[in-house]
């Protein structure tokens, strides 16, 4: 193929009917990507059982154009984006659900709660019932929601912010504690810890997970609960993810946020593939970026052998 043509391609790359799409966007925003989105994220959860330990955060997914629901967050490597809210496998990085965020959908079928509780719910509803456990940031840990979850049978570990009403006074502040200080707080199905890793600051963790006041003697002088080794542990799945897509990343600048889209979407399904591949063939070496380029030929082979065939190309 010659650039001429690729470059022709890509700049009329679609991923809807563009004839109806002004009435599917009165009702959804994301009206020019929804079927892939869609289609992919069928797949990631048919082909894929999560073992018991999960994490979830967001994707920031680096964007400059026009677009109604581009965010700002300081602490991502890229500042100016779009927000995926994603549940990743702890142990291999794979994606097994997501949610884009944006502020508000206009009315119709696809208007649902933006709350941080109702976006969590929408994407564990998958794996209601299967008894694992979930890491989450203080973003999206409250102690109503972890109980909801448990009900559910899913387990939570996470931060929690000093703001939330539920949380003890004792517990936010560091006065009459000494440095790498911890005190436990129980209820029957939760857990709440103080811990003061430096002066002035206080960290805070919620478990429904664990229920003891168990000290890890791994961590030396520390001195830190089982449960906030734990969450080190078991807090960095998107961002490993994040971190493998900017190592091989199909991404190239588009002022078109459904291309943008598609970009880290191939990113994801080279994760996912490879995983999956991994599992099923665990005594195999495999490198990611030979796998990369062998999919990519297995995938254009169709196209090359009818070409050969075509007698009026030279």
């Amino acid at each position: 193929m010659s650039e001429s043509r690729f470059r022709f391609l890509l700049r009329v790359l679609r991923f809807d009917d563009v004839r109806d799409r002004q009435i599917r966007q009165e009702t959804d925003r994301l009206a020019a990507i929804h079927q892939i989105i869609t289609i992919m994220l069928q797949k990631c959860k048919n082909y894929y059982t999560p073992s018991e330990y999960l994490t979830m955060d967001e994707q920031l997914v680096a964007f400059k154009g026009c677009c109604g629901f581009v965010q700002y967050m300081l602490n991502k490597p890229v500042k100016f984006g779009i927000k995926i809210i994603m549940v990743v496998h702890v142990k291999y990085p794979y994606v097994y659900n997501l949610e884009i965020y944006y502020d508000m959908q206009p009315e119709g079928p696809y208007r649902v709660s933006n709350k941080v509780p109702d976006i969590i719910h929408r994407i564990l509803s998958p794996l209601y019932g299967s008894g694992c456990n979930v890491t989450m940031d203080n973003w999206f840990t409250s102690v109503p929601t972890c109980k909801e979850l448990l009900t559910k049978n899913i387990t939570t570990v996470g931060t929690l912010k000093k703001n939330k009403p539920e949380i003890p006074d004792q517990f936010k502040t560091t006065q009459d504690k000494a440095i790498k200080e911890s005190i436990f707080g129980f209820q029957s199905d939760c857990a709440l810890v103080s811990y003061v890793p430096k002066p002035k600051k206080v960290v805070l963790l919620l478990s429904t997970l664990h229920n003891d006041n168990k000290i890890d003697p791994n961590s030396g002088e520390s001195k830190k609960p089982e449960v906030i080794t734990f969450y080190n542990h078991t807090k960095y799945g998107v961002d490993i993810f994040d971190k493998m897509c900017r190592q091989y990343n199909v991404s190239r600048n588009s002022r078109r946020w459904p291309v943008t889209l598609f970009y880290n979407f191939i990113n994801l399904a080279g994760i996912n593939g490879l995983i999956i591949y991994q599992m099923n063939n665990p005594g195999t070496k495999t490198i990611r970026h030979h796998y990369l380029q062998e999919v990519g030929f297995e995938l254009a082979r169709p196209y090359i052998e009818h070409r050969i065939s075509m007698r009026n190309i030279p």
